[in-house]
């Protein structure tokens, strides 16, 4: 015959083993407010990446991006070769301008008193000119997309002053262009700039 407790007290002992605790339960309104606030973080975090990202679209989406080429036209066609920078907004928006500067053989272009096109010719000192061919491009212009400028140009007189002297041109002549977009993000073009570094910074 098994052994019964005496008293309340020791039927309290036999009901509850030794080292057993009671479980606590979480209310039912803090889980729920836990819960919402958990998912007000997760959809504010959402929309600051959402937001952040359509910034970033629109920002790309009317991103310029200028490109620089040289080129040379000896056609049979034409009596005068001519040899030529250019500059083409192969972006997705507008560009504009900002400032521009021409160096010729390390030296920058004063353009205060004579066009610039008249200062760098004279820089140049080239033989059998015919000619020059540019674009002004001034502080603010705006160059849309898909449009393409020439920055500056010679015409030659005859075939062998062209063969002599067009990469001269290419060799002294440098510019740099800064630009931003319709955000203010700003970008530059450049030719030969790195002549200018280290003509201004010697080692």
């Amino acid at each position: 015959m098994s052994e019964q407790p005496k008293d309340d007290k020791h039927w309290e002992q036999y009901r509850k083993p030794k080292g057993t605790k009671m479980k606590k339960t979480i209310p039912v309104e803090l889980t729920l407010s836990v819960s919402a606030m958990i998912i007000a973080i997760a959809s504010i975090t959402i929309s600051i990446w959402e937001g952040s990202s359509m910034r970033k679209h629109y920002h790309l989406s009317v991103m310029p991006r200028l490109n620089n080429t040289f080129s040379v036209d000896d056609s049979s066609s034409t009596n005068k070769a001519s040899a030529s920078f250019s500059i083409a907004n192969n972006g997705l928006g507008p560009a504009v301008i900002l400032s521009r500067k021409y160096f010729v053989d390390g030296n920058k272009i004063d353009d205060s008193k004579n066009h610039f096109s008249v200062k760098i010719l004279e820089a140049l000192n080239f033989d059998n000119t015919a000619g020059t061919s540019f674009q002004s491009i001034s502080k603010d212009l705006t160059i849309s997309a898909g449009d393409n400028l020439r920055v500056f140009g010679l015409y030659f007189s005859n075939r062998e002053s062209f063969y002599r002297q067009r990469m001269k041109l290419h060799d002294r002549l440098s510019f740099i262009i800064k630009y931003e977009s319709l955000y203010g993000e700003q970008y530059e073009v450049s030719h030969n700039m790195d002549k200018i570094n280290n003509h201004t910074n010697p080692l």
